[in-house]
């Protein structure tokens, strides 16, 4: 997921939908970790 969001900041701005989208998917894995450890 870092490596893909850093594809495409190499590559083009990021849209405030895309930058909001990969906020998300990051609190989500830390919160489904933090739930699972």
């Amino acid at each position: 997921m870092l490596l893909y969001f850093r594809k495409i900041k190499r590559e083009r701005k990021l849209t405030g939908f895309e930058l909001k989208m990969f906020i998300i998917t990051q609190v989500g894995y830390i919160l489904f970790g933090i739930y699972f450890i």
